[in-house]
């Protein structure tokens, strides 16, 4: 019988996010920005700025994983159109919707 890796909970360290795939990343920035779109719904505006400032920590870890060195400049656009959207500029053509079905692909093909 195969064993499964332990689920590992509390706060990501860049030791542990170091050990995952960029699947894997994009699918936890997109969990935890899933968090900041129901906080903001509920209007708990503070505990929505605590989650989207973890976004945006999880995805500088993606960023400096050295890993991914030829897609930085992808993630840092991403990063980019992210702030931009959630300060409600619309540059990109972007929504928190459609940010969230991005994110929602990663989590999903990582399960497959």
């Amino acid at each position: 019988m195969k064993h499964k890796q332990p689920i590992e909970t509390g706060p990501v360290t860049a030791d542990r996010w170091q050990r995952m795939t960029l699947p894997q990343q994009l699918g936890a920035v997109g969990s935890e920005f899933s968090m900041y779109t129901l906080l903001l719904k509920k209007e708990a505006f503070i505990d929505a700025g605590k989650s989207l400032n973890e976004v945006l920590r999880l995805i500088d870890l993606t960023i400096s994983d050295s890993r991914w060195l030829n897609r930085v400049k992808d993630l840092t656009r991403f990063r980019k159109i992210l702030c931009d959207t959630t300060q409600g500029q619309s540059v990109h053509q972007a929504s928190v919707e459609k940010l969230q079905d991005y994110l929602l692909s990663f989590a999903l093909l990582e399960r497959k």
